[in-house]
């Protein structure tokens, strides 16, 4: 066996803001998408992971084929708090993570796993503690074979819609999947923060008869919609 001459391999890639992931993995995902319309991996589900946010530093993954000699390599590679990003292109009905890799990215320190595909061995997905993204299971699977290793580690890649590069920050939890850079989720930090806060005693007030509409809507909203209300009833 041999290496393709067109594996690229690349090391240097930005390093995680700790304090935005820390503050990052405090918040519900679902607040952003009240904000934000783009960077939400669509089509991929949360197989295992708990019910725990999980942020990480992206690192990806492209394979070539059904050859999974890449995925392999790169539990070697990986560092603390990163989350592995795996395209498959042209292989998307096959496996490439299972429970093999799912222990070794988790000796390494890895936080979390997304990739095109199915999972697979998804009782030792769930014992490796990390939080895994994919569209579903499959005792269908890659595999090594005789040819030159090829694919890459650390290139942009497409994954759910979403073009990833490395060094973007991963944010998830059990309602999806969010991967853009940092300088995007930055600025939003406050409005999020302020929407958060305002959600438990705002419903609070409901459980105690207000209504939503009533706290949410301009008055004049209100009153154009109870009119319209009113009209249609009678």
């Amino acid at each position: 066996m041999s290496v393709s001459p067109e594996v690229r391999i690349n090391m240097n890639i930005p390093q995680l803001d700790a304090a935005l992931a820390e503050e990052l993995a405090s918040f519900d995902l679902p607040t952003f998408g009240h904000i934000l319309e783009s960077d939400f991996v669509e089509g991929l589900q949360r197989v295992a992971g708990g019910d725990r946010p999980v942020v990480g530093r992206v690192v990806t993954v492209q394979l070539a084929g059904t050859d999974s000699r890449m995925v392999h390599y790169s539990t070697a590679l990986v560092q603390p708090g990163d989350f592995v990003v795996i395209e498959t292109p042209g292989a998307t009905s096959h496996a490439c993570v299972g429970g093999g890799v799912a222990q070794a990215y988790a000796a390494a320190g890895v936080v979390g796993v997304a990739v095109n595909g199915p999972t697979t061995d998804i009782l030792e997905l769930r014992e490796s503690g990390l939080s895994f993204y994919s569209r579903g299971l499959s005792p269908f699977t890659t595999r090594n074979n005789d040819d030159p290793i090829a694919g890459a580690i650390n290139v942009p890649v497409s994954v759910g819609g979403v073009r990833v590069v490395p060094g973007m920050i991963a944010f998830g939890d059990e309602n999806g999947l969010l991967i853009t850079h940092a300088e995007v989720l930055r600025p939003l930090l406050a409005r999020v923060r302020e929407m958060t806060n305002w959600e438990p005693p705002a419903m609070a007030r409901v459980r105690n008869g207000e209504k939503l509409a009533d706290m949410i809507l301009p008055r004049e909203d209100l009153e154009a919609l109870n009119a319209l209300a009113q009209r249609m009833d009678s």
